[in-house]
């Protein structure tokens, strides 16, 4: 075959769904703890589309020398305000799935071709954490379009970064699914006819990175933050063999498929953690945007406590908070 070389004609030829086969059967030869699957909604693109599914292209190293320099930011002092809710978690397994018996998060989305992840997983996560602050799993889902498609932190469907996208939710404020609903692969900023916000006014508040700044968090830091208040954002760098993961615990193999694989950022939710009854690997159980017929219903499990992909060094958090008014929301919503 041809590699992938980022400008390449290869690099927007479309491929064939008998070579996608091909390389999930050599997957599958070099048991990693997971299988691959060649899915049939990948086949027919380009290796140029596919890295649009995996996210956006990174412009900074994983590991920042922050991490030794002692310059703390802001983001960090609203961490620490945060300490005194944070316990030390213990127990295998942690799954938002099912606590107390019921599921606190939304649906499975498929984002098309669409590079939003960075905004469904941001929004997931708001939804998340207001149903558990407010110990109600009927509390509205927010709009995963409206911040997509109205943001100007981001770069809308041509990919972004899930820190900003609940810097946004911060500073304008969040709207209802109802308001503006999410369709899969594009739409635009609006809000849909006969939206009523009522009379509450919902935002996202004290967003940092777990463990204070990039490239800052560690395995305990995300666990405690994880049970403590709800799922987070994680990112990672996928390898091109992560599109093809069907079930298991996926660790990236050692040989790369093509000759250049974009190095991106893929946001995702992070919901739980456990080990493998089996062999006792410990692994982050975390929801993907590409539709349930995409690994284990829409879901996946990673390696954990190796920063498998780098997906143990960039984590995001942040809070959402109910107020009676937001005038800088009415203001951006008349001006739509």
């Amino acid at each position: 075959y041809t590699p992938w070389v980022p400008g390449s004609a290869g690099y927007d030829k479309p491929m064939a769904g008998a070579w996608q086969e091909s390389v999930a059967g050599a997957l599958n030869l070099l048991q990693l703890g997971w299988r691959a699957a060649a899915y049939e909604f990948f086949q027919g693109k380009t290796p140029r589309e596919l890295n649009k599914y995996a996210g956006v292209r990174r412009h900074r190293p994983r590991r920042v020398e922050d991490r030794s320099s002692g310059a703390l930011s802001t983001s960090f002092a609203s961490f620490l305000g945060l300490g005194s809710r944070t316990r030390r978690v213990s127990g295998a397994s942690y799954d938002w799935r099912s606590v107390n018996g019921k599921s606190w998060l939304q649906d499975v989305v498929t984002q098309g071709d669409c590079g939003s992840c960075y905004t469904i997983a941001t929004i997931h996560m708001l939804t998340a954490r207001n149903r558990i602050s407010h110990k109600d799993t009927a509390q509205p889902a927010f709009s995963m379009a409206f911040p997509l498609y109205c943001s100007e932190y981001n770069q809308g469907c041509d990919g972004g970064y899930g820190f900003l996208s609940s810097k946004w939710s911060e500073d304008v404020g969040l709207v209802t699914e109802a308001c503006a609903p999410f369709s899969e692969g594009g739409g635009h900023c609006s809000l849909a006819p006969g939206c009523d916000l009522g009379n509450k006014r919902y935002r996202a508040s004290q967003h940092h990175y777990v463990g204070g700044f990039y490239g800052g968090s560690s395995e305990e830091q995300i666990r405690q933050e994880l049970v403590s208040r709800g799922p987070m954002v994680m990112s990672f760098e996928p390898k091109e063999d992560f599109m093809y993961y069907k079930d298991g615990i996926y660790r990236s193999g050692p040989n790369r498929i093509h000759q250049e694989w974009e190095q991106v950022d893929h946001a995702v939710l992070l919901i739980g953690y456990g080990e493998d009854g089996e062999n006792g690997q410990a692994f982050w159980s975390m929801q993907n945007s590409w539709g349930t017929d995409w690994g284990e219903d829409g879901y996946f499990r990673m390696a954990r406590g190796m920063d498998e992909s780098g997906c143990e060094s960039i984590v995001v958090a942040a809070e959402v908070i109910e107020e009676s008014s937001n005038d800088v929301l009415d203001k951006f919503i008349a001006s739509m």
